[in-house]
C-alpha cells in the first residue's frame, strides 16, 4: 500500500489522550483516521468504512476489546481487516487472549511513535501481500 492517503485506520479507544496521540501520528503519515470509543461506534464505522487496519485497546468501556475483536472477525465483510491491540496490559494471558480472539499483533503502551509507524507499515505490507496472493 504505497499511497498512505488511501489507507483507512480505525482507532478504538476511550482514552482521549491516547486517541489524540495515535491520531496525530497517523495523520502526520497521511493515513485516513477514524475514531470510535465504544463497541457500537466501532462496529458501525468498521462496517461503513471498511478500514484497512484497526488499532484496538484491550479495555473499552462496557465491553472488553477482545470481545469487539471477536465480533468484528465474525462479520463476513470485515473478517480480513488487520487488527492490532494497543494496550498497557502486557501480561502474557492478555496478549494470548487477544491473539486467540483474532488479532494480528499486540503493541504494548507506551509506544514510541517511530515503532508504531513501522509496525503499522509491516502489518499493512503483510495485508497487501496476502491480498495479492489471494487473487492469483
Amino acid at each position: 500500500m504505497s499511497d498512505k492517503s488511501s489507507v483507512k485506520i480505525l482507532i478504538i479507544d476511550e482514552n482521549p489522550c491516547t486517541v489524540e496521540f495515535i491520531s496525530y501520528i497517523l495523520k502526520k503519515e497521511s493515513y485516513k483516521v477514524f475514531i470510535a470509543n465504544n463497541e457500537y461506534q466501532a462496529i458501525e464505522i468498521a462496517k461503513s468504512e471498511k478500514p484497512d487496519l484497526i488499532i484496538l485497546d484491550t479495555m473499552v468501556p462496557y465491553i472488553y476489546g477482545i470481545n469487539i475483536c471477536k465480533k468484528i472477525r465474525a462479520i463476513k465483510e470485515l473478517e480480513n481487516i488487520v487488527i492490532t491491540f494497543l494496550s498497557s496490559r502486557n501480561e502474557d494471558y492478555v496478549q494470548i487472549s487477544g491473539l486467540d480472539a483474532g488479532a494480528d499483533d499486540f503493541i504494548i503502551k507506551p509506544v514510541n511513535s517511530k515503532i508504531l509507524i513501522r509496525k503499522i507499515s509491516a502489518l499493512l505490507r503483510r495485508k497487501s501481500i496476502s491480498c495479492k496472493t489471494e487473487f492469483r
